[in-house]
């Protein structure tokens, strides 16, 4: 007995020792009790596309959260017109105007807005308000312009939107519209650097998109 007892040891230990595989997951994953690798082509796709459809439903639960932080959703009803004599306003914007497309191009939020006026040239767009119940089309709504510190020349926005007050439905439609607000910037960059209209060395990053954000807040958006 005694000899027994030391080889039950050595077996048991024996057993408890694994052969490490390199080519083995990390994290194994079975579909229908059968590994990723062995699973139907059609059962793959499906799990890869479970994957990426959970990183849309992240980026929106992360949106309603911006949403619901803030004071207020941002709506694009023009509230008021800033500084002497503002040139929008004196080529056909009004207050109370809703803007629903700029250059033709559907605007989802505020920021979009902003964005398709920034992509205009010679500081003139066509925009499209809807005013008392109907859209009007204004063809040639004009802004001022700055010189920058670099020389370069930017675009100012002289008039402030309205702020939605918040409510469930209110938070949840705003999400939504900055949802597809995203969505449609990350593609049209694509294709901006795609057609050649920007350059890799103009991707703002993290440093940019802050500056971005403090030039809205300076505007009042």
């Amino acid at each position: 007995q005694e000899r027994a007892e030391p080889a039950k040891k050595q077996d048991a230990a024996a057993a408890s020792v694994h052969t490490y595989d390199p080519h083995a997951p990390l994290f194994p994953l079975t579909v229908d009790g059968k590994s990723f690798v062995e699973a139907s082509p059609w059962q793959r796709f499906f799990v890869i596309a479970a994957g990426a459809l959970m990183n849309f439903v992240l980026g929106f639960i992360l949106l309603l959260v911006l949403v619901a932080s803030g004071n207020a959703v941002t709506s694009k009803i023009i509230y008021d017109f800033q500084g002497e004599n503002p040139k929008s306003q004196a080529s056909g914007l009004q207050v109370n105007d809703e803007i629903m497309a700029v250059n033709r191009h559907f605007c989802f939020t505020a920021e979009d807005v902003m964005y398709e006026l920034q992509r205009t040239e010679n500081d003139t767009a066509t925009i499209t308000v809807l005013r008392d119940g109907k859209l009007v089309t204004l063809p040639q709504v004009q802004f001022d312009s700055t010189t920058n510190a670099d020389g370069t020349t930017s675009m100012v926005l002289d008039f402030r939107v309205y702020g939605i007050e918040k409510t469930p439905r209110s938070v949840v439609h705003g999400a939504a519209r900055y949802f597809c607000y995203y969505a449609r910037v990350i593609l049209r960059g694509f294709l901006d650097l795609f057609t050649g209209r920007v350059g890799v060395n103009e991707l703002s990053g993290p440093v940019g998109i802050v500056n971005a954000v403090n030039e809205a807040v300076k505007y009042g958006w």
